[in-house]
Formats: C-alpha cells, sequence, structure tokens
C-alpha cells in the first residue's frame, strides 16, 4: 500500500534538491580553476609553484646571499629540494632544519663562523639553519668555482667525494655530464635542483 508522503518530508527533498543545484555551478567553478592551474604548471614547468615556495624566509634567504655573494634563486631551489622550507625537517641520516645539515658539518660551520652556543638541536632554528646553510654553499663555491653543478653535488655528497670523482676522471663536473655522477641520489639531487633553478632563471618575474 502506497502512504502519503509527509508535507513536511517532502518540502525537505525539495530544498535538498534546489541545494544541490545550487552547489553544480560552484564545483564546476572549482573544476575549471584547476583545470587553469594544472595548465599554467605544465606550460610553465614549476614557475608557478616556485612562486609559491619562494615566500617563507625569503627577506632573511636574500639579505644573506647579498652578505655571502651567492645566488639566491640557487639556494632557494636547494631549500626547497631539501625541506620544502620546513623549519622542523629531519632526513632519515639525521640532517635537520630547512636546508638539511648533519650536525656534524653543522659543528664545523659554526666553529669557522665563531658560533659559541652551537647545538644540533640549533639546527632547527630558521635563521641559524639559514645563516650557516647559505655560508656553506658560498664556500663549496669557492672550492668548486662557482660551477652549480659541482656546488650540488658537494653540498649532497660531500666535497670530498666530489673532487675524487673529478680527479679520478669518472664526472667531468659539467652539468653536461650529470650522469656520470656515482652515487645515483646525488645525480638526481643535482639534475632535481638544476631544473627548479632554471625555471627561475627563464621566468625572473617569479619570487624564487
Amino acid at each position: 500500500m502506497r502512504q502519503t508522503e509527509h508535507p513536511n518530508r517532502a518540502m525537505a527533498v525539495k530544498r535538498a534538491g534546489s541545494a544541490n543545484k545550487a552547489r553544480k555551478p560552484g564545483r564546476l567553478v572549482t573544476w575549471i580553476a584547476l583545470c587553469l592551474i594544472s595548465l599554467l604548471i605544465l606550460a610553465n614547468g614549476d614557475s608557478l609553484l616556485q612562486f609559491v615556495y619562494s615566500l617563507p624566509y625569503r627577506e632573511e634567504i636574500t639579505q644573506k646571499c647579498e652578505e655571502n655573494q651567492i645566488d639566491a634563486g640557487l639556494v632557494m631551489s636547494v631549500i626547497y629540494s631539501e625541506s620544502r622550507f620546513r623549519p622542523d625537517a629531519e632526513s632519515a641520516a639525521g640532517a635537520r632544519g630547512m636546508m638539511q645539515i648533519m650536525p656534524v658539518t653543522g659543528a664545523w660551520i659554526a666553529e669557522r663562523l665563531g658560533i659559541e652556543d652551537y647545538s644540533a638541536d640549533r639546527l632547527y632554528e630558521p635563521a641559524l639553519n639559514i645563516s650557516m646553510g647559505i655560508w656553506y654553499m658560498s664556500w663549496l663555491e669557492q672550492q668548486f668555482d662557482k660551477e652549480p653543478a659541482q656546488v650540488l653535488a658537494a653540498y649532497n655528497a660531500g666535497p670530498g667525494n666530489v673532487k675524487k670523482w673529478i680527479e679520478a676522471e669518472i664526472w667531468d663536473g659539467s652539468q653536461q655530464q650529470l650522469e656520470n655522477i656515482p652515487f645515483n641520489e646525488t645525480r638526481n639531487y643535482v639534475q632535481r635542483i638544476l631544473k627548479q633553478y632554471a625555471n627561475h632563471q627563464k621566468y625572473p618575474k617569479t619570487e624564487l
């Protein structure tokens, strides 16, 4: 037997149907916006993402880069790859902070910079981590004639390894021969950061 529908229930169903119709245009707008963003990313590589990730600590990074005479775009590419600008980042190997500095390396940098109250936990402090990491990258530039591929490889694998590879003619240190870097992690690391850095140079109006 068919039951008579309660008036209140009928009204509620009608309102729900109207609400669903009202939401459809909003969903369509959201879908279109996501498509446009996807097209921008495909067209410009990582430039849109660079604009987003470059904002945190941009002033501090730019200032330290000027003091150490190093390209801020390269440094920001390293920070993004290493930690996505997260001060609390820590790798499985124990590297800490935004620029993923190993505690032992941090102790060596702190000694060179005269930081008397250094401790491994202080690597989580954004200002100190940025200052130490940028100084270290600047030091690496002096060791490797400011060749970005060599500097990045040394930042990841250590300057000793990179010098051995070049001296043994395993890798000539150029960007054209990155496939000869013997460590898979280091090779992928250098390729990834150089791509991000190239996007910054190609689209200088981005904030990276």
